[in-house]
């Protein structure tokens, strides 16, 4: 006789029979008929699983997706089998139903319309050279740019709709990283990604179809925000390459697409590690949305931390806790940095999350970004943390490229929150750390290097 119990977890209630591994069948989701994640304890290889249950997945389940990065699988399996045989192994951690996730984007969109201008000059003059790829140089530049680049709080309030001004910035910024934007895809064919004096460009990530998505493969960004996140690493992080990952779509993702997108680009920068003969400085995720809590996505977010890939997460925008909310990621710590949104006037954005789990805060509030409808198209009206997290990911990018950070998230969350702005944002809750991320340019340092905490480099 099996006892029967329930075990909860994250507020998730997981069906726990004596003797089998833990089921986790999600309330109020839309379950992928017959699918299911298994997750495998430390060690416990699909050889040793087969030979226990005695059936080779792998080879009879008509759909089937390894996740070796956190030891996982993916397939179709009929519920006795499931059952029976599946969770019969003490080394299976827990099994997690399929489900259709549906999840949401971190900003309020409401855009007022096009412009054709291009967003910076081609003109930058570079000053004194730190290293190879490192200088600084002045031109104009909107007013994001200007803010995180300042060093101190400064007058924004000029320049019309886009706050341009003159401003001091570093060339090549984040030359070398892969700056994976975890999104509804990208325009990558916008000229910001095809600037002729700029090294950083966008390619799509195990292209020509999107494998991370539910029936709808294409990797057209038919909402635009994908590409409203990329061209702000681009803005501000130009010798970065973004990598666009496209992980949500007109018919929505599951739990296992999710999983699959993670487990691919942790392996791909794990490659990327090896080859030593390659300049490699490092990657970061930016996650500009929002899942709700299921095991294998916490487990990717936990072997992209230990892989030494930081992960940058939007706030939300729903004015709560950040535990108040079931689809942030700010959850996650201490695998990922949470950001919250200010606006131009350096006032806390009135729907952006809050608390002591915010870690960061960075504009986000109408900035100017790129189009998704024509490849010379730029827009305002995007707001939210979804375009804060990826200033704060360009500035990672910097540190990382500067530095080689490849294996080390927690070195990189250090330089993050070195660089930043202290009570210079009004309206954060006391209960929240009052930062503005900085790119480390206008702070006080060692003149000889470019951001604080920055190594010496001879």
């Amino acid at each position: 006789m099996r006892v029967l119990f329930l075990w909860l977890l994250h507020g998730v209630a997981f069906l726990v029979i004596a003797g089998l591994a833990p089921y986790r069948l999600p309330e109020n989701s839309s379950l992928v008929s017959g699918e299911y994640i298994v997750g495998l304890k430390a060690g416990h290889t699909l050889d040793a699983h087969w030979a226990y249950i005695g059936f080779n997945l792998s080879q009879s389940a008509t759909t089937f997706r390894h996740f070796h990065v956190i030891n996982a699988y993916h397939a179709r399996i009929d519920e006795d089998m499931l059952h029976s045989f599946v969770r019969t192994d003490p080394n299976v951690r827990y099994v997690e139903h399929n489900v259709i996730s549906n999840s949401t984007r971190h900003d309020n969109y409401n855009v007022t319309g096009t412009s054709t201008l291009p967003l910076y000059s081609d003109n930058a003059t570079t000053g004194p050279q730190l290293r190879r790829k490192w200088a600084y140089s002045r031109d104009i530049l909107y007013w994001p740019r200007l803010m995180v680049n300042a060093g101190d709080k400064i007058d924004l309030s000029g320049g019309g709709e886009y706050g341009v001004g003159e401003g001091q910035f570093f060339v090549d910024a984040g030359y070398g990283v892969n700056v994976y934007v975890l999104d509804s895809g990208v325009r990558i064919s916008h000229e910001i990604f095809n600037q002729k004096d700029w090294k950083g460009r966008a390619t799509d990530f195990e292209g020509p179809n999107s494998p991370y998505l539910h029936n709808d493969k294409s990797l057209y960004d038919y909402e635009g925000h994908g590409t409203s996140v990329a061209s702000i690493v681009t803005q501000h992080a130009n010798a970065a390459q973004i990598a666009s990952v496209k992980i949500r779509g007109s018919n929505g993702e599951t739990t296992a697409e999710n999983a699959a997108a993670f487990n691919d680009v942790i392996a791909q920068h794990q490659r990327f590690q090896k080859i030593k003969a390659c300049f490699f400085p490092g990657s970061v995720i930016n996650y500009s949305g929002g899942a709700e809590w299921n095991q294998p996505f916490e487990d990717a977010i936990r072997a992209a931390y230990q892989a030494g890939i930081p992960v940058i997460a939007a706030a939300g925008n729903d004015a709560i806790l950040p535990e108040d909310d079931p689809k942030t990621l700010c959850g996650y710590h201490p695998y990922v940095i949470c950001v919250g949104a200010s606006t131009r006037q350096y006032t806390y954005w009135e729907k952006s999350n809050w608390g002591s789990k915010v870690d960061i805060i960075a504009p986000g509030v109408n900035p100017p970004t790129a189009g998704w409808k024509n490849d010379d198209d730029y827009v305002t009206g995007w707001s939210g943390t979804s375009q804060a997290c990826p200033v704060v990911s360009a500035i990672a990018a910097y540190f990382i490229s500067y530095e080689g950070i490849n294996n080390n998230v927690p070195l990189v969350q250090q330089r993050i929150l070195a660089n930043v702005l202290y009570n210079k944002i009004s309206g954060v809750k006391t209960s929240q750390p009052n930062r503005l991320a900085m790119t480390g340019i206008g702070l006080p340092k060692d003149p000889r290097v470019p951001y604080v905490g920055a190594p010496l480099l001879r």
